[in-house]
């Protein structure tokens, strides 16, 4: 079964402004994780947590779509470079349709904007943003 959180992660994967500055060649993966950054983590690092689901119910049952919003944070050291992460990020997510990682997706679409953030015990910047991420359910088997 395909997950939403599998077709975002494999969406910010898959653009090079985004893949390039996440992915690290001693581990062959992606600085991407959920809810939080691994202890003494290498930058610069994405991370992405549901905040909120909906779907859309009828009289008839359910729709089939779902709607739901996560926060998706960029980590530097740098202001400068959090900031254009969260960019490179908005350029990959802003408006796109498409299957990924098996997911239908009809949209993802910027909520907000919220503060940044630097964190003094692990001298980072947060810059963040949340998305929703509208897309099919899958149809039970």
């Amino acid at each position: 079964m395909a997950y939403v959180e599998q077709a975002l992660v494999a969406r910010l994967e898959a653009v090079t402004g985004v893949s390039s500055a996440v992915y690290d060649s001693s581990f062959s993966g992606y600085r991407i994780y959920p809810y939080k950054l691994p202890q003494n983590p290498t930058l610069d690092a994405i991370t992405y947590h549901l905040i909120y689901g909906e779907s859309f119910e009828s009289h008839q049952g359910s729709s089939g779509l779902r709607f739901p919003r996560f926060q998706i944070d960029c980590w530097s050291a740098n202001y400068d470079t959090a900031k254009f992460l969260a960019e490179q990020v908005r350029l990959a997510l802003q408006g796109y349709t498409g299957t990924s990682a098996g997911v239908t997706v009809t949209a993802i679409l910027k909520d907000s904007d919220n503060p940044d953030f630097y964190d003094d015990d692990i001298n980072i910047w947060r810059v963040s943003a949340d998305y929703s991420v509208h897309h099919e359910e899958e149809k039970p088997s």
